[in-house]
């Protein structure tokens, strides 16, 4: 996984926690004081104001009460009153009401659970995970939406042992797509890409979803491990929509593995839908290393009547009608492609082929003219001592 997929993908979770995360608008029961007569009809006062969208008011009506010392302090009006400072956007209040409440009611759920939302919006992010994980063993049904948040937040504090401790916890029994795509994800960036790929595995066998595939596949390649990765996602296309990418990159890895059969139909399903010289000239070198010489020189000609002044087409046909033995021709197609290939890198790699070519076809004379031009020379040196070996035989 790169740089630029690996910041993608934080931005995905750190959007997912928004939408997992809402500040919870209820209060737990709690074991201080019961709120006083005088608290109860304040609150009713600055709720009343609220309805009518007067928050203004509303916050002045409760910090009149709760600044007055006289008052005793109580954990739901300083919870209400964060409450209304979120509506007004104003994370700094908010978040030291929430933590007033926290310290008034230390098994108050919500406010901790708020604190550690807003704490996250202000990138507090380790102070947020320590919240958050406070908020999750208040809970009493373990919401592991929570738990999660509280890794993504330390993961974000850069504290991804932590985080990965915490997802390695959750995904035992829980394999949604936004546990495992962040469980995947930091353990590969931790180097745990074999533990990731067991969990991964176990999820499989649970239920063989999509976004389990794919992430299977991803870290079999960050393992290098083709052979899996292959097999992930062939099973994936096999029942799902693929990108040409995606098949280009299966096609890619059966080539790596040396089964170019397995290859050019994946390659052939990329070119499809999207019309891709590289694509092309994958899926061609394909079916050349497969063997399967008629389908790849009847590809070669339709690809050269689409890009006839592509060198390399021009020298993958004379590949094949070089294995098919006919010599002339395919001397004709790698001259062809000398002839186009202004690059000398790619005019080097393709002399040696150019000069068997010849050699069999009778044209060392023609060849060695060719490759004797003043701006060939010398970058053709080994190919043109070959053709003086043949020409004193």
């Amino acid at each position: 996984m790169n740089k630029m997929e690996k910041s993608v993908l934080m931005f995905f979770l750190i959007l997912l926690f928004y939408l997992i995360m809402p500040l919870a608008s209820h209060a737990a029961d709690c074991k201080s004081e019961k709120l006083s007569n005088k608290g109860i009809f304040v609150l009713e006062e600055a709720k009343a104001l609220e309805q009518k969208d007067q928050l203004d008011k509303a916050i002045k009506v409760l910090r009149k009460y709760v600044d007055n010392k006289r008052n005793k302090d109580h954990h739901y009006l300083e919870y209400f009153l964060g409450q209304l400072y979120v509506e007004k956007k104003d994370d700094k209040k908010s978040l030291k009401a929430f933590e007033k409440a926290c310290k008034l009611c230390p098994e108050f759920l919500e406010a901790w659970q708020n604190a550690g939302k807003i704490l996250f919006d202000l990138q507090e992010y380790a102070k947020a995970a320590d919240y958050l994980e406070k908020a999750y063993y208040l809970s009493k049904e373990k919401d592991t939406d929570i738990i999660f948040a509280a890794a993504l937040a330390y993961n974000q504090s850069k504290q991804s042992k932590k985080a990965f401790k915490i997802l390695d916890k959750i995904t035992r029994s829980h394999f949604s797509q936004q546990y495992l795509t962040a469980y995947t994800s930091i353990g590969i960036s931790l180097k745990k890409g074999r533990q990731v790929l067991k969990r991964l595995d176990r999820a499989l066998l649970k239920k063989e979803e999509p976004y389990i595939l794919k992430l299977a596949a991803n870290t079999a390649l960050s393992l290098n491990d083709y052979k899996k990765g292959v097999k992930y996602l062939t099973i994936y296309s096999m029942a799902n929509e693929t990108s040409a990418k995606e098949d280009r990159l299966t096609g890619d890895l059966y080539r790596a593995l040396n089964a170019p059969f397995k290859a050019a139909p994946f390659y052939k399903k990329a070119l499809s839908k999207k019309n891709d010289p590289k694509i092309l000239k994958a899926y061609l070198s394909s079916l050349i290393e497969a063997k399967q010489f008629n389908e790849a020189l009847k590809a070669t000609e339709q690809a050269l009547e689409e890009y006839p002044e592509n060198g390399e087409f021009w020298k993958l046909k004379g590949i094949i009608l070089y294995e098919t033995e006919n010599f002339e021709n395919a001397y004709a197609s790698v001259l062809k492609s000398m002839e186009l290939t202004k690059e000398m890198k790619r005019m080097k790699k393709t002399s040696l082929l150019f000069t068997y070519c010849a050699c069999r076809a009778g044209k060392i004379h023609e060849a060695r003219k060719f490759m004797s031009h003043k701006a060939r020379k010398k970058h053709l040196r080994k190919a043109l001592n070959i053709l003086k070996s043949y020409e004193k035989k």
